[in-house]
């Protein structure tokens, strides 16, 4: 499934694919996300991008699980139990790539149900307050799904970090208020 989005890689460095696939869980949308995000992103600096990319999504993975213990609140709490914490991990990674406009637009996405229910392009421009390239830039990071003509849809998972990660910014500034 990795080698969909870049078959270059996995052709360069087949034990470094299967690693990072076993550290993913071999999980499917974890699998998609990470290869768009190796599509898109420049590993060019690095001799070895998808262990490059593994060594990213340890530390992210650790990052999560910090968070997760020192939380207060459910937030970061309850995901553990819904979902794999290296398919956090691996959203995280995609979200940090995204820009505040894409990031805002992606929150306010999350006010609609998840998969398998949908929603309109319409109602998508209009609770992002974005414009339609903002659509596409979260569609083309695999965080926003397309879900037939004009429609769109957010994989219960990406909504439910979405969700947790406002929470918990939510809950941090309102702890420096204090």
């Amino acid at each position: 499934m990795l080698a969909q989005f870049v078959p270059q890689l996995v052709l360069q460095d087949p034990e470094g694919a299967r690693s990072l696939v076993q550290a993913m869980g071999s999980l499917p949308l974890a699998l998609t996300l990470m290869g768009k995000y190796l599509a898109s992103s420049t590993f060019t600096g690095h001799l070895w991008p998808l262990r490059a990319a593994l060594a990213q999504l340890h530390e992210t993975q650790e990052h999560l699980r910090i968070n997760i213990l020192s939380a207060s609140g459910e937030s970061w709490t309850n995901l553990v139990g819904n979902a794999s914490l290296s398919l956090y991990a691996v959203i995280a990674i995609c979200d940090q790539q995204l820009s505040l406009l894409a990031y805002a637009a992606l929150y306010a996405l999350a006010v609609f149900p998840p998969k398998p229910q949908s929603f309109s392009e319409e109602a998508a421009l209009a609770m992002s307050q974005q414009p339609r390239e903002i659509l596409d830039t979260l569609q083309d990071a695999g965080l926003l799904e397309y879900w037939g003509p004009s429609r769109y849809s957010l994989h219960q998972t990406v909504a439910d970090y979405v969700r947790a990660r406002a929470k918990s910014q939510w809950h941090n500034s309102d702890q420096t208020a204090l």
